[in-house]
């Protein structure tokens, strides 16, 4: 079936946004939506109570591009999960993709999301991720190592993010039903939000595609953030996140055969908190050790390659090492 037959059979793809005071970058992700080869979207705005104006911006900018497809809404201040939450609501598309306000999309990224998932039956399509920097005040672009290649065979989307494979809302375009199966995202998170989101949904063991070309394209934070940044804060939502994936897992049955799995899940995030939570890291480590040895993550890199090689040990000591050297 061709794209435009697709299109014309009504597949269309909802876009959430939501935004806190980003008015200066808000515009480039709209922009970036409005440009999409794949006709067939809509785009949905939360505004979690800016003061930038970004309200006038996004109706500026749905003026200036004649654009009846982009919508807007407005609440107060309640956090990023509230307003995705908002946003799933006033959707009514048949596929969803989540989208920062500070991030942006290839302008093919929509289309190849959603023609792999219809070709394939899927229920998640996810594709290659990019970080643009600016370098000499010109935008720099870097692929992920390892992220841009599809699942190894046989690996399920759980065994994928138990890894470490960055499998998360911002580079995939989901079916509705799956995301009615998940349910909202949790409000009582101020980080990990994807990760626990990502997490829930591999628990279900959803059929996955991957999509190559096209990427994601993240950008870094602008001033104004929905999202809290400061260790506290990490721990708790760490804490409750995994909390969570144990009890999941067990309630369907998943935990046993997947030990290894968590276990490295456990090792991994406590390995890249390091720095910022130590006594989570600590913790988080002494879990993966009384659940076994964990198996190695998909991570590429110097850290990838001591894991796979010498072991979750000489890993952590190597990134132990470099905090020393390089505080």
């Amino acid at each position: 079936m061709t794209e435009g037959a697709r299109q014309s059979r009504g597949d269309l793809v909802s876009v959430v946004v939501p935004t806190y005071n980003r008015a200066g970058m808000l515009g480039d992700a709209i922009r970036s939506v409005a440009a999409q080869t794949y006709a067939h979207w809509e785009l949905v705005v939360v505004d979690d109570g800016s003061t930038d104006g970004t309200g006038d911006l996004v109706a500026r900018l749905a003026d200036e591009l004649g654009d009846g497809r982009i919508r807007y809404f407005r609440q107060e201040h309640a956090g990023a999960p509230a307003s995705r939450n908002r946003g799933f609501e006033e959707t009514r598309g048949r596929y969803l993709h989540f989208l920062d306000s500070d991030d942006i999309l290839d302008p093919d990224m929509l289309g190849a999301r959603t023609v792999a998932l219809v070709d394939a039956g899927a229920e998640v399509s996810f594709g290659p991720c990019v970080y643009e920097t600016l370098r000499d005040g010109k935008p720099c672009r870097t692929s992920v190592p390892g992220e841009s290649v599809p699942l190894p065979e046989g690996v399920s989307m759980l065994q994928a993010v138990l890894r470490g494979r960055f499998v998360n809302p911002s580079r995939s375009v989901y079916t509705r039903d799956l995301l009615e199966r998940v349910g909202p995202w949790d409000e009582q998170l101020t980080r990990a939000q994807d990760t626990d989101y990502s997490f829930r949904i591999a628990a279900l063991q959803p059929g996955i595609i991957f999509s190559a070309g096209a990427p994601a394209i993240f950008r870094g934070h602008g001033p104004g953030q929905i999202t809290a940044r400061t260790g506290p804060d990490v721990e708790r939502s760490l804490r409750r996140v995994f909390e969570k994936l144990e009890a999941d897992l067990h309630a369907r049955g998943l935990f046993e055969g997947h030990r290894a799995e968590i276990a490295c899940a456990y090792a991994f995030y406590g390995m890249h908190v390091l720095e910022q939570c130590p006594e989570l890291s600590a913790e988080f480590t002494r879990r993966s050790r009384e659940l076994g040895p964990p198996v190695a993550p998909f991570l590429g890199g110097l850290t990838g390659l001591i894991w796979r090689t010498l072991g979750f040990g000489a890993a952590l000591a190597a990134r132990k090492m470099k905090r020393m050297l390089w505080p």
